[in-house]
């Protein structure tokens, strides 16, 4: 595990068990990985199961429980069991969700090949965007930026949602595998470089840390 670029601690996994996100909680962190839900303790190096043994992608909290990625869509998981959290027909017939957003505003769920699902007051919508690939999104690529969900795509752009809308920024011709914030900044990493990105109330740009903070090209963030 890591703060910034400093190496704080070292969690050690099952054989052939491979962490693919973490969430920090109260006094212990939760891992998604090819085994299941594993869990450390604030200052502990062992992770162990916690009896959800199914591959998963992601895990975000909600009011309820905690909403599992899995192969098979969406799940709950609290003290009374584990169920499908999405209706028959939101559930993907291909690929499986890449990210998992929880904002006041509903939850955002990107899949890594047929766009994203919205639950907003009660209801489930699908959303697809007119430039295919920037339905393809990337493995736990998200984070909340300013109280908006924003999402790496397989496309080399970030989406994020804004006032109601949706807004596209190209980053580069290679995918957008992180992103993160620091509450202050939103950083995404795509083609081996570190790139900031700079939301402006008239236009959004990028600035990369690989040209030493040079700002380059600014790039309007589209509709």
């Amino acid at each position: 595990l890591y703060r910034g670029t400093e190496s704080i601690r070292q969690v050690r996994f099952p054989p052939g068990t491979i962490p693919v996100s973490g969430l920090q909680i109260l006094n212990a962190t939760l891992f998604a990985t090819s085994s299941g839900i594993f869990k450390a303790a604030a200052y502990g190096n062992e992770a162990h199961n916690v009896g959800f043994e199914e591959r998963t992608y992601a895990v975000v909290l909600h009011s309820r429980g905690l909403l599992i990625s899995t192969d098979a869509g969406l799940k709950l998981c609290n003290d009374t069991g584990t169920k499908s959290f999405l209706p028959a027909d939101f559930i993907p017939q291909r690929g499986v969700f890449a990210s998992v957003i929880t904002t006041t505003d509903g939850i955002y769920a990107g899949t890594d090949q047929n766009g994203f699902l919205q639950l907003s007051r009660g209801k489930w919508q699908r959303l697809l965007f007119a430039r295919r690939n920037l339905n393809l999104n990337s493995v736990n690529a998200s984070a909340i930026y300013h109280d908006n969900p924003w999402f790496g795509t397989l496309d080399g752009s970030v989406v994020f949602r804004s006032k109601g809308k949706w807004h596209w920024i190209p980053v580069g011709e290679f995918p957008v595998t992180a992103v993160a914030t620091n509450g202050k900044s939103l950083y995404v990493w795509s083609g081996g470089k570190l790139l900031e990105v700079v939301p402006d109330e008239e236009q959004t740009f990028i600035s990369s840390s690989a040209r030493a903070g040079r700002e380059v090209a600014k790039v309007p963030a589209q509709q």
